[in-house]
C-alpha cells in the first residue's frame, strides 16, 4: 500500500535554500534529501478541547486529509490506493515555491478537486 506523508502549512513559509535550517523530515536518509511532505492538508481547526482552540499542526491536518480520502473511496469504492494517492497529489492547490517543495509538498488538498481528479462526479 502506498504511503503519503501529511504536513499542516507553515504560518510563513520559510527560505528553503538553505538546507542545513530545515526541520527534520522524517528518519535518517544517510546525507539524501527525500521530498516529503507529499501534500498539505488544512489545519487550525475548532475543537472542544481546552487549550487547543484552535488547533494547528499535522496532528489536526491529518484528519482532514484522511477523510478527504474516505470521501474519494466512497465516491468511488472501486478506487485503489494508488489511484487514491494519485488523485490526491495531483489536484493538490500549490502554497508558496512553485512546484512540489519541501514545506508544503504538491500543496493543500480539497474535496472538490480531488474528487474530480478520480473522476467521481457529484450527486
Amino acid at each position: 500500500m502506498p504511503r503519503i506523508i501529511i504536513h499542516a502549512p507553515p504560518a510563513e513559509l520559510p527560505d528553503v535554500s538553505d538546507m542545513d535550517n530545515l526541520e527534520n523530515h522524517g528518519p535518517p536518509t544517510g546525507g539524501a534529501i527525500r521530498q516529503k511532505p507529499d501534500i498539505t492538508a488544512a489545519d487550525g481547526v475548532a475543537t472542544s478541547v481546552k487549550g487547543f482552540q484552535p488547533f494547528y499542526g499535522t496532528s489536526a491536518a491529518a484528519p482532514h486529509a484522511v477523510a478527504i480520502a474516505a470521501l474519494l473511496l466512497s465516491g468511488k469504492p472501486t478506487a485503489t490506493p494508488d489511484q487514491i494517492r494519485t488523485a490526491l497529489v495531483s489536484s493538490a492547490t500549490d502554497l508558496g515555491a512553485v512546484g512540489v517543495d519541501l514545506v508544503t509538498g504538491a500543496g493543500v488538498i480539497l474535496a472538490d478537486p480531488a474528487l474530480a481528479a478520480l473522476g467521481v462526479v457529484p450527486k
